[in-house]
């Protein structure tokens, strides 16, 4: 794919922005809408560690500034890092930062994060970074998601027989059971 050729990513895609200034907020929404990301926002570190720790969404890459009051980008990243699961280690951390130089990527590597982007935000370099680290992630949590079902024990299922019918593709036989059980009772009523 050409950089700065934005790519639609499923409904699953999203992102949380964390920055105590509401103009960046509205700058990275307006560059993640062509990819059809959900972007969060929130304005303190903490409000992130809470997000990530609680885990009520689950972020494909977490945007942070590097100058924040009360916590900053690198005492965010830490927090979220000891939260100790293996979403919180494991999350792409990006820190936004205006200071932005080849040696500050090394800092920010060393710190817990696996990129960062300068402001004032460039969209070819937010392009690179969606594709780098949102696509992987979006990879590592369907992977996630549809191999998780495949271990559980349903009745009246037959895992592996489903996973053969559909050719050994576990996403179409998610998508079949998905629609099955959020269907299937309304046809019985109407019989």
């Amino acid at each position: 794919m050409k950089v700065g050729c934005a790519m639609k990513y499923d409904k699953y895609a999203k992102v949380l922005v964390v920055d105590d200034v509401t103009l960046s907020h509205d700058v990275i929404k307006h560059y993640m809408k062509p990819y059809g990301i959900q972007v969060d926002c929130v304005s303190r570190g903490q409000q992130a560690v809470d997000a990530i720790r609680e885990e009520k969404v689950i972020y494909n890459a977490v945007f942070i500034d590097q100058i924040m009051p009360e916590m900053d980008g690198i005492q965010t990243a830490r927090h979220i890092r000891k939260i100790g699961t293996k979403y919180a280690g494991t999350i792409p951390l990006i820190a936004i930062t205006a200071n932005a130089n080849i040696g500050n990527k090394g800092t920010f590597l060393i710190k817990g994060f696996q990129d960062f982007i300068s402001k004032p935000i460039d969209a070819t370099q937010l392009d690179i970074i969606i594709h780098r680290w949102v696509e992987y992630s979006t990879a590592i949590i369907e992977k996630s998601r549809t191999e998780g079902i495949f271990n559980k024990h349903i009745e009246g299922i037959n895992m592996q027989r489903g996973i053969r019918h559909f050719r050994g593709d576990n996403e179409l036989f998610v998508v079949f059971l998905s629609s099955f059980t959020n269907n299937v009772p309304e046809l019985i009523k109407k019989n």
